[in-house]
């Protein structure tokens, strides 16, 4: 170092940041690729540039060798002070979540023991330090750190339509060329239900909601009874050994299966709701019963009575969870996620069958529900009506869960409605930008990539995957065969499954026309409902069979 260049301890902690901003840099560009850059062609750069013509030469003009002395020359030393001290604040904040990620990195690579996934970070730590027999662990970590290896935390699928409810999984890592790669099959768990109820992943396991049924025959072996139990099983993620279980009474079985509705994981809680509106809360790790509701009877709301029963999925934000019981005084509902106490209720009409959306932040945040009246946007604190949109189908059932484009929300029916942009910028006037009557979307929910919304249609239409301009509706193609497919995506590409077949297909996003990047045929064919989930290079399949995992590793 030259000998005129004093660095004091602040521009010690600048040089330090600047250097671990390099590694999550170099993390971001391995995980997302190009969408890097985009942070400094839109503000990286220019900053720099403004720095480098305005700020740079004024800096070093003034001959301060540091911030904190430039601001003692150009103010005073009460401001040189409140510098530091705002740095030391900015300092131990960043600090903390550094340590609370190493700990869940910890955690996640050599799944050392906590006593909850969710503890200070600091104890989990220290309980990681003291296990002699994984110390030398900590190595292998370090050197992966040093060496600014794109090491993230173990993605999670929470709940319904991923951890940002659009249906694209963080995970970037998947193999783009299943002709010359076919993703290998890791294990394989048999269902006992013919339902579609979703599975989340995280916390190291796979949730998913099964259901047993068990029958009663008179001495010519013709059936008296039938009772059924829905059946919620944590399996573990790499194995798929089933780790423990959780039954509650459950509806009659019926021709669409039994269960539905898909569990929702947060803060080492899982919530379910089964068809018949019966609502839980399960301790993650041990499948513990720690609240439970009744919310058909709570709220009168009537399942029983609306074909194919309650099938909306929960929502989790914040401190709430966010349900639909679909009674005339109770439309939407919002419990606390910790007691089960009602927060609030909204009045509206029956349910729809679509799972509930958080929309934007802060002061601006509201919950949308596509219920049988069409979209309403709600107050999150109170449950206050904020916005409506009449979008009603012949039998009221509108259930592909809508999706959020900038300030615009995408929405799609069946039963000749077809499918619409609507602009809420202006919540007391959305305004309908776009419709598109051939987009005929029973309840297979869109995935949006590149500017282009994909969607299923029924299968008299026939059962086409369509690719639509997100800004004006035009069908830009259209591809025969998926059958009610749900969707999904990951890595860039889009994956869909066929309806009746549950071929698992890879597709490139393009406007231009459709192209496949590869195909799965699983080993027993059958019907398929539900989107495959992509979490840390695993890829999750459930059909009315069996639930897989494939490897996607590139």
């Amino acid at each position: 170092m030259h000998p005129n260049i004093h660095l004091s301890a602040v521009d010690y902690s600048i040089l330090l940041i600047c250097f671990v901003f390099v590694i999550v840099m170099t993390a971001s560009a391995a995980k997302y690729g190009i969408m890097t850059c985009h942070f400094y062609w839109v503000g990286a750069i220019p900053a720099m540039v403004f720095l480098a013509v305005f700020m740079m030469p004024f800096y070093y003009g003034s001959k301060a060798r540091s911030v904190p002395e430039y601001l003692k020359m150009r103010f005073d030393e009460k401001t040189r002070g409140l510098n530091s001290l705002s740095f030391a604040v900015m300092t131990v904040f960043s600090s903390g979540i550094s340590l609370h990620a190493l700990a869940r990195l910890l955690e996640t690579l050599v799944h050392w023991d906590s006593p909850n996934t969710h503890t200070d970070p600091c104890l989990v730590a220290y309980r990681a330090h003291l296990s002699e027999k994984q110390f030398p662990n900590i190595f292998i970590i370090a050197a992966m750190l040093m060496l600014g290896a794109a090491v993230s935390l173990a993605a999670e699928w929470p709940q319904f339509r991923g951890p940002t409810g659009n249906g694209i999984s963080p995970d970037a890592r998947i193999n783009m060329d299943w002709s010359a790669k076919p993703p290998a099959v890791l294990w394989t768990f048999r269902m006992s239900d013919s339902g579609w109820s979703n599975p989340a992943v995280g916390d190291n396991k796979v949730f998913v909601i099964d259901h047993v049924t068990s029958e009663s025959k008179d001495a010519e072996g013709k059936v008296t009874e039938q009772k059924g139990e829905d059946m919620v099983r944590a399996l573990d993620m790499k194995t798929g050994k089933e780790i423990w279980s959780f039954a509650y009474p459950g509806m009659p079985q019926e021709r669409n299966g039994t269960t539905g509705p898909s569990p929702a994981l947060n803060d080492g809680k899982l919530y379910t709701v089964s068809r018949g509106m019966l609502v839980h809360c399960l301790d993650a790790k041990t499948g513990r019963n720690i609240w439970e509701r009744n919310c058909a009877k709570d709220f009168d709301a009537r399942p029983s009575e609306v074909p194919f029963g309650h099938n909306a999925s929960p929502l989790v934000d914040e401190n709430r969870l966010i349900l639909i019981p679909g009674a005339p005084d109770v439309a939407v509902v919002a419990l606390d996620k910790n007691t089960g106490t009602t927060l609030w209720k909204a009045p509206g009409s029956n349910a729809g069958h679509s799972t509930p959306i958080a929309y934007g932040s802060g002061k601006s945040k509201q919950y949308i529900a596509f219920i049988g009246e069409g979209l309403v946007g709600l107050n999150p604190e109170t449950g206050a009506r904020l916005w409506s949109y009449e979008w009603k189908t012949s039998n009221s059932q509108n259930s592909a869960t809508p999706l959020v484009i900038e300030n615009r929300i995408f929405f799609a029916s069946a039963f000749k409605m077809g499918a619409g942009l609507l602009d809420i910028s202006n919540a007391a006037s959305p305004t309908l930008v776009w419709k598109n009557i051939e987009a005929q979307v029973r309840f297979s929910s869109p995935v949006c990539l590149n500017g282009n919304i994909y969607c299923t249609s029924m299968p008299e239409n026939p059962g086409y995957l369509l690719c639509l301009n997100a800004e004006t509706g035009a069908i830009n193609w259209k591809q025969p065969g998926f059958n009610f497919g749900p969707l999904s995506a990951a890595g860039g590409a889009l994956i869909a499954v066929a309806g009746k077949t549950s071929d698992v297909v890879l597709i490139e996003p393009s406007a231009a026309a459709y192209k496949e990047l590869g195909r799965i045929h699983p080993s027993e064919p059958t019907a398929a409902w539900n989107a495959a989930i992509v979490v840390d290079g695993r890829m999750y399949v459930r059909t009315k069979k069996m639930l897989t995992c494939y490897d996607v590793v590139p």
